[in-house]
């Protein structure tokens, strides 16, 4: 479903005159992106390859980083610091060039360390999805597969927008149970050997899959 057909369906629910389908977009994006916030789905994990590094650092935002799972450099494993002063240690010129071994997370930034003279950088992470759009080309895998759930959601924040608070908790329920429902079939598939969007990673710090 596309986010014109799960808008004319949040009209009608809601079915009143004077629906705001802006307001009601406003409301489905917001709702998804708190839904997505707080859980994981594996939907929109994704492999960016020849990831743009200045400096030594990689800006997260710009690349739409929720999550990182996985840093490599040329095939290889980096593994992760998690603690700056550790890094310090390891690191006390964070701008020492080199064959990467390492990456450190700082905000919104992500440091490989030492920095990379040459060769790729990718991140296996979960991605963040564009916001939807009242249009027929708008659409990604959680509106074709779990459209019900976006269309609950904004109708229940619509409705609480205009205190009619019992109906919407009525529909935030539905929704919340929805996205529940799918996120654990997608747990099951993947305790049970089926790939998601991208094959899991890693069982050798080379990676094996080219």
């Amino acid at each position: 479903m596309n986010a014109k057909e799960m808008l004319d369906k949040i009209v009608k629910i809601i079915a009143r005159q004077d629906v705001d389908r802006n307001l009601a977009l406003f409301f489905m994006n917001t709702a998804r992106r708190a839904i997505i916030r707080d859980r994981e789905i594996t939907r929109f994990l994704s492999y960016l390859q020849n990831v743009p590094v200045v400096n030594g650092e990689i800006d997260i935002e710009a690349q739409r980083l929720k999550s990182t799972k996985f840093v490599e450099h040329e095939k290889k494993t980096l593994a992760k610091l998690y603690d700056y002063e550790a890094a310090r240690r390891i690191y006390p010129d964070f701008f020492i060039q080199g064959v990467p071994r390492h990456y450190l997370e700082l905000g919104t930034k992500i440091r490989i360390l030492p920095v990379p003279v040459s060769g790729n950088i990718g991140i296996v992470g979960e991605v963040w999805p564009n916001d939807l759009t009242d249009n027929i080309a708008s659409s990604d895998i959680t509106t074709l597969e779990l459209p019900e759930a976006w269309i609950y959601l904004a109708t229940a924040e619509y409705l609480d927008y205009f205190d009619e608070t019992e109906k919407g908790n009525f529909w935030r329920q539905k929704g919340v149970l929805l996205v529940d429902q799918y996120i654990a079939e997608l747990n099951a598939q993947a305790a049970n050997g089926l790939e998601s969007t991208v094959r899991p990673y890693y069982m050798n710090p080379v990676r094996s899959d080219y």
